[in-house]
C-alpha cells in the first residue's frame, strides 16, 4: 500500500513504478502483459501501454487487462500488479531484454493538496501448470473479498439460473421456473426513454429517432405501447407489477448499462457535461439499441450532472418498486472520458499526451458500489466482467473466437463469482450446415454431442446455461445440482492436475480449495478411458501442508483408493465417454507422512451423508483433520468412533477410520417417505390436503406452490385432469395422515413426518416458508418426474423439429451421477 500527496499549488502528473532488475540471472522465457496471451521473450522490448484491449461488445467497449503482469521462467514466475477493481485508468508494463528490467507502473493526476492511495501486489508462482493461471489464482487467494457476492451464499438470486426473459416478457409460470432452477431474470428496459429510468415528467414526451416497437412485451407479459400510453398509467402498472413479482422472481431492473448510454436529444439538452464522445478507439453513438426507438450516445455516470440524476433515480426506484437489484448491460471499460468532470476530485484520474482522463470502468465500478450501498442485499447482475454479483457472458458457447480469444481473460475477471451464459441455445441449423440430409437417428446423435459440449463447457468455466439448452435434453437438467454446488464453491484459475496412462479429458476444472475441493473432468471421446490422476496439493491448499483425500462425487455411494506421496495425491480413475466425472474431498490431513494410502468412501441419502477415510500402509503419526462444510448440513468428525473437533491434533495409525458425518438441517425424513406419501390414489387423482392456519397469511401464500405443482402435472399429462389439492384449516386435520401441514411461525425451518403419517413443514417467516416448500417440491419431482420435451426456441427452430419429427419428444435420459 502506498500514498502520494501533492503538496504543491499546481496539478501534478505522476507515474510511480515497480522495477525488478535481473543481473546474472537466466533470462525469462516469456512475458505476460495481463491480457489473454503469453509472449515469447526475444531481443525486442515487450510493452503494454494503457488498459484498452480488444473490443468486447457491439457497443465498442474494450476488454481490460487482468491487474497482473508476469515474467515467466521454466518452473517459476514473478508477477507485479494492482488489486482487482481498484480505480485504475492507466497502467503500463514492460520487460526490456537489453537492460533486464521488469517494470510495472500506474499514472495519477493529482490536484493541489490532493492525495491518492493505491495497492500493489507482488508475487512469486510456480509455472508448472501455467504462469498466468498461477498469478491469477494468487490474486483470488490473497484478496477473496474483492470477488465477494452481495449477501454471499444467502443471496436468493445469483446461485440459480436466469430465466432469459421467461419471467419478464411472458406471464410468469412460477412452477415451470422452479423446475428449471430459475431464480432471477433480466428485466429489460422498464422505461420509455434511454437514460431516464425514472420516467421523469419533463422527459416523457419527445420524438424518438426510430419508430416505436408496436408490440413490446415486458413487466410480466404486459403489451406496452409507449407511443400512446399515459405516463401515470405506465408508472402505476410498473409499480404494481414490480411489487407483485420483483422480489419473488428476481426481476433485475435494466439500469441503462450502468448509466453509460443516454438518448441523444436528452443528453445534449440536459446533460452535455456527461457526453463521452472523444475517444477515437470506440464508438459513441448507436442508432438503435436498448429501447428500440432511441438513438443513444455514450455518457459518463460519475461526477456529472447525468450521474447525479441517475444515482437519485436508482435510489428512488429501489424503494418505490421494492427492487431487488439492477441489471447492467455491457457495463464494461476501456473508454477514456475527458469531459468537464475530470477537473473534479474523482477517483481514477490519469493522464497521457492528450491530458487528464478517467476510464469508463472506474465509473461503472462506482455505480455498482452505489447500488450495493442503497440498502443491504441489493444484487447487481451485469453483462460485464467488472464489479457485480452475477456475471453474464453474452456469447454463444459455440462461438469459437469468443471461447478462445475472449473467454480466458473474461473468466479470470469473473473468478469465483457466479456466472451464466446468456447465449443462443444449440444454434442447430447454423452449427450443422447439412442438417436436412441427416436421418432422425443422426439428428439425435448430433444434438447429443452438441449437448455434451455445452455441458462440459459449463463445468469447465462454472457457468450455467438456461432453458434454451434444456428443452428435449434431460441431461442438461439432471446435471444441474452438481454444477450449481461446484459453482457455489468458487471456480479456480489454476488446475494443478496431471493425467497419466490412457486418461483423456480436454475439459477440466477445479473448484473450492483445501478441504472443500472439487475436481471435474470431461472425456469428449466416444470411448471410455482409464489411468492415473495426480493432484499437486501444495498448489491446491496454498502450501498449508493439508493433504486432500478424494472420492468420486456420486449421489448414492462411491469409493476410491488415494495414494499420498510427498506433495501429491494420486488415484486410479475411469472417465466414461461423454459423461462429467467429478471428485470431492472427504477430508484433508495435515502432518501426514510422505507416503500414505487412504481408502475413501461416501454414502449419501437425503437426510444424512457419511464420508470415511481408512488409513493404510503408513507409520503412526500425529496430524490434524479438516472436513468439508456442506451447505444445509451439520457436521461431526470422529476417529474410530470417538468424536473430535476438526483441526484438533490427533494420533493416527494404520487401520484408523476417519468419519465425517453430516445431518440435514432441513430434512428430518428419508426420500422414500416423500416419494411414498399418498399425494394421489392409484388412478392419479389428488387426494392429499394442505393444512394452513387461517391466521397465518404466510402459510396460505406458500400453499400456492403445491397448487401450481399439481396444476403443472395435470396440464402436462403426468396426472389426469381433475380437482387440485384442497386447502383445509380444520384443527383436527393438522398433522393428520395424508395432510401436508404448513407452519410459518416456527423457530426454525424443518421438514418432517408427523406421528400420524402426515408431512409437516416449519419455517419462521414468509420468505423462508416459500423456500422450504420449493425444496420439498424439488424432492417430490422424483415421485412425479417430468421431462421437458423439444419445443421451438432460439437455437432450435420449429422447422428443424418438424423435419425430424421431434416436437414434443426428448433425447434419452442418463443418470451418470448414480
Amino acid at each position: 500500500q502506498a500514498k502520494f500527496t501533492n503538496s504543491g499549488k499546481d496539478e501534478m502528473w505522476i507515474e510511480p513504478r515497480l522495477c525488478a532488475v535481473f543481473e546474472g540471472e537466466t533470462a525469462p522465457a516469456a512475458f505476460w502483459d495481463g491480457f489473454g496471451k503469453v509472449r515469447t521473450v526475444s531481443s525486442e522490448p515487450l510493452i503494454r501501454k494503457g488498459v484498452q484491449g480488444l473490443a468486447m461488445e457491439h457497443i465498442g467497449s474494450k476488454e481490460l487487462p487482468f491487474p497482473a503482469t508476469a515474467l515467466l521462467w521454466p518452473g517459476s514466475g514473478l508477477h507485479f500488479g494492482h488489486c482487482i477493481f481498484d480505480p485504475v485508468s492507466y497502467s503500463e508494463v514492460s520487460y526490456d531484454p537489453a537492460d533486464h528490467v521488469f517494470r510495472f507502473g500506474q499514472r495519477f493526476a493529482l490536484q493541489a493538496d490532493e492525495s491518492v492511495s493505491f495497492n500493489w501486489a507482488i508475487g512469486c508462482v510456480s509455472t508448472q501448470f501455467g504462469g498466468p493461471e498461477a498469478a491469477v489464482q494468487q490474486h483470488y487467494d490473497a484478496f477473496p473479498e474483492r470477488w465477494a457476492v452481495s449477501m454471499g451464499q444467502e443471496n436468493p438470486y445469483v446461485w440459480g439460473l436466469e430465466a432469459h426473459y421467461e419471467y419478464w416478457k411472458s406471464k410468469p409460470d412460477v412452477e415451470r421456473g422452479r423446475r428449471l432452477k430459475q431464480t432471477l431474470d433480466w428485466a429489460y428496459v422498464p422505461y420509455k426513454r434511454a437514460g431516464d429510468i425514472a420516467c421523469r415528467k419533463e422527459m416523457w414526451d419527445y420524438t424518438p429517432y426510430n419508430t416505436y416497437d408496436p408490440k413490446y412485451m415486458r413487466l410480466g407479459g404486459h403489451e406496452l405501447h409507449f407511443e400512446s400510453i399515459d405516463r401515470e398509467a405506465f408508472l402505476k402498472l410498473r409499480r404494481e407489477e414490480y411489487r407483485k413479482w420483483g422480489r419473488r422472481l428476481g426481476w433485475m431492473f435494466y439500469a441503462n448499462c450502468a448509466g453509460t448510454w443516454c438518448e441523444i436529444q436528452m443528453a445534449r439538452q440536459f446533460y452535455p457535461d456527461a457526453i463521452n464522445d472523444t475517444d477515437p478507439l470506440v464508438g459513441h453513438v448507436i442508432p438503435k439499441w436498448s429501447t428500440h426507438q432511441d438513438r443513444e450516445i455514450r455518457v459518463f455516470p460519475m461526477g456529472t450532472s447525468y450521474a447525479e440524476a441517475f444515482e437519485q433515480d436508482l435510489r428512488d426506484l429501489t424503494f418505490e418498486l421494492d427492487c431487488p437489484g439492477y441489471a447492467l448491460d455491457a457495463a464494461s471499460g476501456g473508454v477514456s472520458y475527458r469531459g468537464p468532470a475530470v477537473s473534479k476530485r474523482l477517483p481514477g484520474r490519469a493522464w497521457d499526451e492528450k491530458g487528464v482522463f478517467i476510464d469508463q470502468s472506474v465509473a461503472v465500478n462506482h455505480i455498482v458500489d452505489f447500488i450495493h450501498d442503497i440498502r443491504p442485499g441489493m444484487t447487481v447482475f451485469t453483462n460485464s466482467p467488472l464489479k457485480g454479483d452475477l456475471i453474464m457472458f453474452e456469447r454463444p458457447l459455440t462461438d469459437r473466437n469468443a471461447m478462445t480469444v475472449m473467454m480466458p481473460l473474461y473468466k479470470w475477471y469473473i473468478g469465483p463469482r457466479p456466472s451464466c451464459n446468456h447465449g443462443s441455445g444449440y444454434i442447430f441449423d447454423t452449427m450443422v450446415a447439412n442438417w436436412r440430409s441427416l436421418t432422425p437417428e443422426e439428428f439425435r446423435h448430433t444434438l447429443f454431442k452438441l449437448s455434451v459440449y455445452q455441458m462440459f463447457t459449463m463445468f469447465k468455466y462454472g457457468m450455467v446455461g438456461d432453458f434454451l439448452t434444456q428443452q428435449g435434453v434431460p441431461d442438461m437438467l439432471y446435471m444441474l445440482p452438481e454444477l450449481l454446488e461446484l459453482r457455489r464453491a468458487g471456480w479456480r484459475a489454476l488446475i494443478p492436475v496431471t493425467l497419466e496412462g490412457g486418461l483423456y479429458a480436454p475439459y477440466r476444472a477445479v473448484y473450492g480449495g483445501g478441504a472443500n475441493t472439487f475436481l471435474f473432468f470431461g472425456n469428449s471421446r466416444a470411448e471410455d478411458c482409464s489411468g492415473t490422476v495426480t493432484v499437486s496439493h501444495d498448489l491446491l491448499t496454498g502450501h498449508s501442508g493439508e493433504k486432500p483425500v478424494f472420492v468420486r462425487k456420486m449421489r448414492n455411494t462411491a469409493s476410491l483408493v488415494n495414494r499420498i506421496h510427498g506433495s501429491t495425491t494420486s488415484f486410479e480413475a475411469q472417465f466414461p465417454a461423454r459423461v462429467p466425472v467429478l471428485f470431492e474431498t472427504v477430508c484433508t490431513i495435515s502432518g501426514a507422512p510422505g507416503d500414505l494410502t487412504v481408502e475413501a468412501s461416501s454414502e449419501k441419502s437425503l437426510e444424512r451423508e457419511l464420508y470415511t477415510a481408512t488409513l493404510k500402509d503408513s507409520p503412526e503419526f500425529t496430524g490434524r483433520i479438516a472436513i468439508r462444510a456442506i451447505r444445509g448440513f451439520d457436521a461431526s468428525l470422529s476417529v474410530n468412533g470417538q468424536q473430535i473437533s476438526p483441526g484438533t491434533t490427533v494420533s493416527l495409525k494404520p487401520g484408523d477410520v476417519i468419519a465425517a458425518e453430516y445431518h440435514s438441517q432441513l430434512f428430518k425424513l428419508p426420500q422414500s417417505a416423500i416419494s411414498d406419501f399418498p399425494y394421489t390414489d392409484v388412478k392419479g387423482k389428488v387426494i392429499c390436503r394442505i393444512w394452513v392456519d387461517p391466521g397465518d397469511p404466510n402459510a396460505k401464500q406458500a400453499a400456492e406452490g403445491f397448487i401450481r405443482f399439481f396444476d403443472f402435472l395435470q396440464k402436462n399429462r403426468v396426472l389426469p385432469r381433475g380437482a387440485n389439492v384442497p386447502l383445509v384449516s380444520d384443527p383436527e386435520l393438522r398433522d393428520a395422515a395424508g395432510v401436508i401441514t404448513l407452519n410459518g411461525k416456527a423457530e426454525h425451518a424443518e421438514i418432517s413426518l408427523t406421528s400420524a403419517g402426515g408431512l409437516r413443514i416449519d419455517a419462521g417467516n414468509a420468505d423462508e416458508l416459500e423456500r422450504v416448500v420449493s425444496l420439498l417440491l424439488d424432492r417430490m419431482d422424483q415421485r412425479f418426474p417430468y421431462v421437458f420435451p423439444f419445443r421451438a426456441v432460439a437455437g432450435m427452430s420449429k422447422e428443424v423439429l418438424m423435419h425430424f419429427g421431434m416436437t414434443g419428444k426428448a433425447l434419452q435420459a442418463r443418470k451418470f451421477f448414480e
